[in-house]
């Protein structure tokens, strides 16, 4: 849904599967967040015709980043960190593997981490405000927990 979302610059998503991920995280296993974020990947690029394009490439190798960077710290760090903290973290982190991939597989030219700054700018707008909507629905989540 969030390719339908008109954005002023045209590579820029909010990254709204995160929530998800950040909930799993929360909620279940390492091994549920990783399977979340490869078949969201997947599903998402086959459904908009760029499976195993560039954008794919970035994406799957972005996704997967993320998703162990906010694992770690979600465990490594528990509770110094809220899902805030631990979305602008897999954002900064999805946001240096895809500017890496690209160099990496296809730019092989320094001059694309000139952009970094604005990537990691965005970021931070970005993961707080997926972080939020998660710790919010995670509340939502663990009250209707409670009351079964």
């Amino acid at each position: 849904m969030e390719f339908f979302i008109p954005m002023p610059i045209p590579w820029l998503k909010f990254g709204f599967a995160n929530i998800f991920v950040l909930l799993a995280i929360n909620f279940f296993s390492f091994k549920d967040a990783l399977l979340l974020t490869v078949l969201r990947v997947l599903v998402s690029s086959i459904m908009v015709g760029k499976f195993l394009t560039p954008a794919f490439f970035l994406a799957f190798a972005g996704g997967i980043t993320s998703t162990v960077a906010m694992y770690v710290i979600y465990k490594a760090a528990r509770g110094a960190f809220s899902l805030i903290g631990v979305s602008v973290i897999g954002s900064y982190t999805h946001s240096i593997t895809q500017l890496a991939t690209a160099y990496f597989l296809f730019i092989k030219h320094t001059q694309i981490f000139s952009i970094l700054f604005i990537f990691l700018a965005l970021s931070l707008i970005t993961g707080v405000i997926n972080g939020m909507a998660a710790n919010y629905l995670s509340e939502i989540l663990q009250n209707v927990v409670k009351d079964r």
